[in-house]
């Protein structure tokens, strides 16, 4: 009997404690459901964020949003909102662009939220971006020009190659209709052409600048940024060379200009002999500066000049009309080689030999010696002309297709073949096959000259012809 009490005293205890519990359960739930069961609206997925001018763009994606009607995005701790209305598409999942407006720049936590009409929000996504504006642009600069060349109507501006972020790079200048003309290189390019530029006018530019770079080919930023404009300085020998001035001289010209800064400049100056373009290099950092250019047609002709800087700028060619004084190439027949310093007879005769450089042959040359041991520089050869001659330039042809031989080389002449006067040292260049003429200072009489190979790449000198041009 007292078994059977035990075990009903046993069960209430658990029935009360059972009622007990389960009251307690639901008076938590009941705390939560006190105004109502939540109810969650979609969630926003895969947010990424694209910066821009005073805004930025949310990318996400949104699936079986079927109750939805807007998006809201919040920022700074849900004190600014802007809401997007959303309707569903006939598809599952809906792709979303998310423009946020009137930002101060700064970069922003935004919260991301979808909402229906009943004002269920879901779970929130949060994106990371950054809105820019003047303080971004005004550090902004345009890209840089490397160099230009001038060819008397079109500007070509070579640039420096372009930075990850910056994009287009847009010209403005007048040309020479007096239309102004907008041009733009882009990124990936290194040289625009100003086509009939106005160089008189301003030309100005200025890049336009993304504020972060692209992934995968696909823009990370949907506005650019432009900075200031500059004004494009061209350098002063486009100056130089409009002011060049010429002065008949024998069998030439003597070409006078002023380099007010002494920069260090290359003059090109291409004329007509014979019908055949001959090409002279000037190099120059005379403040007032003047060269000799020989061995022209006597008559009135076209020069034209170029002139270079050491930054590869250019301009040029411009043509000048002159009237050189007669001169000619010296009659080679009765010349003779009266001395030599070294001369290589197994190359072949008359490959080799000093008599080579005044037989007219281009084919043939002189050659140093090199068999049995190579004497250093310098080599020479001595001719007598036969008679007095009025000298004004000489022409050398490097031994043709043979670029290894002497960089420069020495002219002087005598009377008697005693006393000698140094008509100059100059550089040549034993990478053409042309012939490269070099014009005295001085107009000097002669019988006898020297020619002299100072330098080059290697102990060895060769030449395939000289020619010297003056009066006879």
């Amino acid at each position: 009997m007292k078994t059977i009490y035990n075990t009903i005293k046993l069960f209430l205890l658990l029935v009360s404690g059972a009622f007990i519990s389960c009251q307690d359960m639901n008076e938590v739930h009941e705390e939560y459901i006190k105004d109502g069961e939540i109810i969650y609206t979609n969630k926003v997925d895969s947010v990424s964020t694209f910066g821009g001018e005073n805004r930025v763009m949310i990318k996400g994606y949104i699936t079986g949003a079927f109750n939805v009607s807007e998006i809201l995005v919040t920022w700074n701790k849900g004190e600014n909102e802007q809401v997007f209305p959303y309707t569903k598409s006939d598809q599952d999942t809906d792709p979303l662009e998310l423009i946020v407006t009137d930002l101060e720049e700064n970069s922003y936590e935004f919260k991301i939220v979808s909402r229906d009409t009943d004002g269920n929000v879901s779970i929130p996504a949060t994106g990371f971006g950054t809105a820019y504006g003047e303080r971004y642009r005004a550090n902004l600069e345009a890209r840089t020009v490397n160099h230009i060349t001038f060819d008397g109507e079109n500007l070509e501006v070579v640039m420096a190659i372009g930075s990850e972020l910056q994009r287009g790079t847009e010209f403005k200048y007048t040309n020479t209709n007096n239309e102004e003309v907008v041009a733009t290189i882009l990124r990936e390019e290194n040289i625009i052409l100003l086509e009939n530029a106005d160089i008189d006018q301003p030309i100005t530019y200025r890049t336009f600048y993304v504020p972060t770079a692209a992934r995968d080919d696909v823009e990370t930023a949907i506005d650019e940024f432009d900075s200031d404009w500059l004004t494009l300085t061209l350098p002063q020998i486009g100056d130089i060379l409009n002011n060049i001035a010429f002065e008949s001289v024998l069998g030439g010209l003597k070409m006078q200009w002023t380099n007010p800064d002494a920069a260090a400049l290359v003059f090109t100056v291409e004329y007509t002999v014979n019908g055949e373009v001959k090409t002279q290099k000037v190099t120059s950092s005379d403040v007032e500066g003047e060269a000799i250019i020989s061995g022209m047609d006597e008559g009135e002709q076209i020069v034209s000049v170029s002139v270079a800087d050491p930054y590869g700028n250019s301009f040029g060619p411009n043509d000048f009309t002159v009237t050189p004084t007669a001169a000619q190439k010296l009659d080679k027949s009765g010349w003779t080689i009266v001395d030599f310093s070294t001369e290589e007879p197994n190359e072949g005769a008359p490959n080799g030999l000093a008599t080579a450089i005044i037989d007219d042959d281009l084919s043939t040359f002189w050659h140093s010696k090199w068999a049995g041991g190579t004497p250093p520089y310098p080599h020479h050869i001595t001719v007598d002309m036969g008679a007095e001659k009025t000298v004004a330039s000489f022409e050398a042809f490097r031994r043709q297709g043979n670029g290894q031989g002497q960089t420069k080389h020495q002219f002087l002449v005598s009377i008697d073949g005693e006393t000698w006067t140094d008509l100059g040292t100059f550089d040549m260049d034993p990478s053409t096959n042309d012939g490269q003429v070099f014009a005295f200072s001085d107009i000097a009489t002669a019988r006898y000259f020297k020619y002299v190979a100072l330098e080059g790449p290697n102990a060895y000198a060769f030449l395939a012809e000289i020619n010297v041009y003056g009066l006879e």
